[in-house]
């Protein structure tokens, strides 16, 4: 009698866990809220055309145009240190204008087994800079990609379709 009922628990922790690889929306929700939230633009400076981005930099008094390409004003300089920007090259620096905030998974397709894509909402949440700069709080759509590694969900990949300046 005892043996039946030590097998009966082992087979009911094998089916139990069986179950426990699936991926479900809230793994990949809380996956993807983990990611990487922030909105981020790239502003360059130096010899080079002004673009859209910089445009709006010039616009609000923050960039400059030198004749022989563009330059931070003194303004531009502290909003980087504000915004504690990060460099990303020689004239380039990354900084945050949001954050993505309220991710719902509104689907999964894929093999359950080894990979999985995610369809997903959230919405943008934009902070001082990113206001000033004309985001406003909106839903956006997203995919993700997962792969299941040693027995756990890993993500991939986010596309949030966030804002391109």
């Amino acid at each position: 009698m005892r043996k039946s009922i030590d097998l009966l628990f082992i087979f009911a922790m094998a089916l139990a866990l069986a179950g426990c690889g699936k991926l479900t929306p809230t793994i990949a929700g809380s996956l993807i809220s983990k990611d990487n939230r922030t909105v981020f633009v790239k502003l360059r400076t130096g010899n080079h055309p002004v673009g859209r981005v910089e445009q709006k930099f010039v616009d609000e008094g923050l960039l400059q145009n030198t004749g022989t390409g563009i330059a931070l004003t003194p303004d531009g300089k502290q909003m980087l240190q504000a915004v504690h920007a990060v460099p990303c090259g020689p004239d380039c620096w990354t900084f945050p204008l949001g954050e993505r905030t309220d991710v719902t998974v509104v689907g999964l397709k894929g093999s359950q087994e080894i990979s999985e894509s995610a369809t997903f909402t959230w919405k943008l949440e934009p902070n001082d800079l990113g206001e000033r700069f004309g985001l406003e709080e909106k839903e956006y759509e997203g995919t993700a990609e997962f792969r299941r590694e040693h027995g756990r969900w890993k993500l991939v990949s986010v596309d949030d379709d966030a804002p391109v300046f």
